[in-house]
C-alpha cells in the first residue's frame, strides 16, 4: 500500500478551532498535539510493508515532519536515517514493531563531520576556544562544537587554532581537553514503539541535542552517545 500523506489541516472555509483540527486528524488515524499544529507539521502514515526511509526523506525536504508507523510487524532492509525535526512514532508502543531480522541495520540519529584533532582551551565566561594541533577551517563555521556536555554553536574560525563560539562559555575553564565539533542533529523523536533484530545496537544517537527516546523498548539495548 503506498504511502499516504495528510495535510496538516481539514479543508474548510472559516479556520479551525484547535479542538476541530485535532479531532480532524484524529479521524484519519493520527495521533497530534498542539506542538504539531502550531508548526504545521505534515504526518506520513506508513504501514507494513511501505518504505519508511522513503517517508523521512519526503519530510526532510520539507524541513521538518512525523512519521507515524501503522501497529503491525515493519521489517527493513536498510539503515533507517533520521534527520533534524523529524519524529517518527509508532500508533502503539506494544503492537508497533520494528525488526531488522538479525542485520546489522538499526534507526541511526547520527551527525555529521566531526573533528576531534588535538585539545583544546577555554575560560569561563569567554568567546574564544583555543586549539593545540588543531586545524580549523572556515567550513566549520555553522558547526557546533561539545564542551563539557554542551554544544555551542560555532560563529567565526580565525586560524587553524582559534575559533569563536555564539555564546558565553558557561562551565568551568578547560585547557588541553579533548573535544568533538560536529555538524550535530536537533529535535528527533523515536517514540512508541518496540525495535528489535539488529546485530548493533537497535537505535545509535550520535552528536545529537534534544534528541528523545520515549516509550520505545530497544530489546538489545540503544546505543546513546554525545
Amino acid at each position: 500500500m503506498p504511502i499516504i500523506e495528510l495535510q496538516p489541516f481539514p479543508l474548510i472555509k472559516r479556520k479551525p478551532s484547535f479542538g476541530e483540527t485535532r479531532r480532524g486528524l484524529l479521524s484519519m488515524g493520527t495521533k497530534v498535539g498542539k506542538r504539531d499544529i502550531r508548526l504545521g507539521f505534515k504526518t506520513i502514515v506508513v504501514f507494513p510493508g511501505d518504505n519508511i526511509q522513503e517517508a523521512i526523506n519526503s519530510l526532510k525536504r520539507v524541513g521538518q515532519g512525523r512519521v507515524l508507523l501503522k501497529n503491525g510487524t515493519h521489517k527493513p532492509t536498510y539503515i533507517i536515517i533520521l534527520s533534524s525535526n523529524i519524529y517518527i512514532e509508532g500508533e502503539n508502543a506494544g503492537s508497533t514493531i520494528i525488526d531488522f531480522n538479525s542485520t546489522s541495520n538499526q534507526i541511526q540519529v547520527v551527525g555529521s563531520d566531526a573533528y576531534s584533532t588535538g585539545t583544546i582551551s577555554i575560560t569561563n565566561g569567554t568567546l574564544t576556544v583555543t586549539g593545540v594541533g588543531t586545524t580549523f577551517t572556515s567550513a566549520m563555521i555553522g558547526r557546533n562544537i561539545l564542551l563539557r556536555g554542551v554544544w555551542y554553536p560555532i560563529l567565526a574560525v580565525g586560524s587553524t587554532t582559534s575559533l569563536t563560539i555564539g555564546l558565553p562559555f558557561a562551565g568551568k575553564t578547560l585547557s588541553g581537553a579533548t573535544f568533538v565539533l560536529a555538524t550535530i542533529i536537533n529535535d528527533v523523536k523515536v517514540v512508541n514503539m518496540t525495535v528489535k533484530g539488529s546485530t548493533l545496537a537497535n537505535i545509535k544517537f550520535l552528536y545529537g541535542n534534544e534528541t528523545f527516546l520515549q516509550d520505545t523498548d530497544a530489546q538489545t539495548g540503544a546505543t546513546t552517545a554525545l
